[in-house]
């Protein structure tokens, strides 16, 4: 298995010195060296962010939270020292996604799924360097897990081998650092969930478990901090081991009274629980699922950074192009518009581009009245024809079009990068109609056959 561009620098002790400052000598011998050693890495992308990006390269390197996971080890934070380096967050996110985005994304994957939360603790600390699209995919499978977790007490508790995370401090380590006010708030329905089990059952060793992990969370709101607080000492106290004496009945039985009293107290607090209380984290209609979820609400930012990719860079940067073939109704692209098979049937919207340019169609679904969701892309070639078929859902749908060509792969040095599978930069045309950025963010409606004709300057529809 190759060993990533981090690593790497770390064996070949590049740690402390600065890689701005590498001449092509010293270059020159670490590419010998990888030769010499054997060392399983992806050389020409090594050198490259070498040569190209070493003050990122260098930030990463002295960034513990990002040093420890590529590198798998835990080094203290005095060890670690961006002082005196200056880049901006953007270009962070730029390097990571250009050279380590694959080994990111399939990580987060596989540790959610195991439900592994130490490394995705470490990670999480620089979460604000990562690129958009994978502190997005990390917040939301977080999300997922607390839902899921809530939903395994409410209405009635079910499996909770199925949420043993939960007695994970890592767990509440990775929601900390992510610091969002809906996952607060969603947290407090699962404080409040665990609680009731744990007042309904006369205390669990689960729960206890769940409130002792659930210390290293510290959210904004200091009266739910309290309350996480003061139960986790009242869970603790319910499981105190007691060993008596011979010869101390006096204070035995003072124990058992105390015991009996708070029993009492546990049992009240527990048939009282049935009935509406007024208490923000009491109540069995409390959690509720936020209005508009933050990954809809986010959703115009990435939709106009896709469109900056797609139309707003600076032609004359173009590098490393590689040229697309495709045909007409494929879909373009990998990542962001994934294509949606339409169910079968018989009924087809004829869709012609009547321009000398090729086209590329974006499928959006509308969500909650007004929020627009990636749905499916389509390539149609100059004065080609694609036959979409139709759906109920398209009266509901809105469209945009996009104008160029020589539809290819390139990179420049926009900020706004698409990546797919292989590290290859989402296909986009290299020679665009001198309107494209204006008719791609035209919203269109189609429902019938059309024909898709620039005139003036502007899209026209017929």
């Amino acid at each position: 298995m190759k060993m990533n561009i981090i690593n790497v620098a770390n064996l070949l002790s590049l740690k402390n010195k600065s890689l701005a400052e590498l001449s092509d000598l010293e270059i020159n011998e670490l590419d010998k060296k990888i030769d010499d050693e054997g060392i399983n890495v992806d050389k020409k992308a090594f050198l490259k962010a070498l040569k190209n990006y070493p003050n990122s390269f260098q930030f990463v390197l002295n960034d513990k939270s990002l040093f420890n996971f590529f590198t798998d080890k835990n080094l203290h934070k005095n060890q670690f020292s961006n002082d005196n380096l200056i880049v901006d967050i953007r270009e962070i996110q730029f390097f990571l996604k250009t050279f380590l985005f694959d080994e990111i994304s399939f990580f987060i994957d596989n540790k959610m799924k195991s439900n592994e939360f130490e490394k995705l603790a470490e990670l999480s600390g620089s979460l604000r360097f990562l690129p958009d699209d994978l502190s997005k995919k990390i917040v939301q499978q977080t999300v997922e897990k607390i839902d899921f977790a809530y939903h395994s007490f409410y209405p009635v508790p079910k499996d909770f081998s199925k949420i043993s995370y939960l007695k994970n401090y890592y767990f509440f380590i990775l929601i900390n650092n992510i610091n969002d006010p809906i996952i607060e708030e969603k947290m407090k329905a699962l404080f409040t969930a665990v609680k009731k089990y744990f007042q309904n059952s006369k205390g669990s060793e689960f729960s206890k478990q769940v409130f002792s992990a659930m210390k290293f969370y510290t959210p904004t709101d200091k009266s739910f901090s309290e309350e996480i607080n003061h139960i986790k000492e009242k869970a603790e106290i319910s499981f105190s081991s007691i060993h008596f004496g011979k010869r101390k009945y006096y204070w035995l039985y003072a124990i058992v009274l105390v015991l009996v009293i708070y029993r009492g107290i546990m049992f009240y607090n527990a048939f009282s629980s049935q009935f509406p209380v007024n208490n923000d984290y009491e109540s069995e209609d409390y959690y509720e699922e936020p209005k508009i979820d933050r990954y809809y609400t986010n959703m115009k930012f990435q939709i106009d950074s896709f469109q900056t990719f797609l139309a707003g860079f600076n032609e004359k940067q173009v590098r490393n192009l590689k040229k697309s073939n495709i045909k007409t109704g494929d879909n373009p692209f990998e990542t962001f518009y994934n294509y949606v098979t339409p169910k079968d049937n018989f009924d087809f919207i004829k869709i012609t581009n009547n321009t000398n340019y090729d086209l590329i169609l974006l499928e959006n679904n509308i969500v909650y009245d007004s929020i627009k969701m990636p749905k499916s892309a389509y390539f149609i070639k100059a004065n080609d024809v694609l036959h979409l078929k139709n759906s109920e859902t398209l009266a509901s749908e809105v469209f945009n079009v996009y104008f160029g060509k020589n539809l290819s792969s390139f990179q420049t040095e926009s900020y706004h990068l698409f990546i797919r599978k292989g590290s290859m930069v989402e296909n986009r045309f290299s020679e665009l109609h001198p309107q494209s950025k204006t008719i791609l963010k035209r919203d269109i409606k189609i429902t019938d056959d059309i024909q898709l004709t620039i005139k003036n300057g502007g899209l026209e529809l017929k």
